[in-house]
């Protein structure tokens, strides 16, 4: 049986390899400071086990989770991008996504 192989095609065109240096992102996570799962350190230590390199936490309608995925992220070599989904209501609910928030004035903390 003849063996047909595929490379994946980036959006330039070139050939790319697995891993190719492209780091795995999640722009869309939630903890447990709105209706997630996990922790906001679980969340950063999650994403690290997933090979995820980026990550946005981005709670509903709430800062409060920022400052310890900060710090897990910071600690496990991720890049956070600081998020938040509002919820804005209107004829119909609707969520909005916003990142690179000044957080740190919000919640009366520094950026280490």
């Amino acid at each position: 049986a003849r063996v047909e192989r595929r490379e994946r095609v980036g959006v330039t065109g070139h050939a790319l390899r697995p891993n190719a240096g492209v780091k795995r992102i999640d722009l869309h996570t939630h903890s447990t400071a709105s209706d997630g799962r996990y922790s906001p350190e679980a969340v950063m230590e999650r994403a690290a086990e997933h090979g995820v390199g980026v990550v946005s936490l981005t709670d509903h309608d709430t800062l409060g989770g920022l400052a310890m995925a900060h710090k897990a992220a910071s600690r496990l070599g991720i890049d956070f991008i600081p998020g938040i989904e509002f919820s804005v209501e209107g004829d119909k609910q609707i969520h909005i996504l916003a990142y690179g928030i000044d957080w740190c004035c919000q919640l009366g903390e520094t950026h280490a």
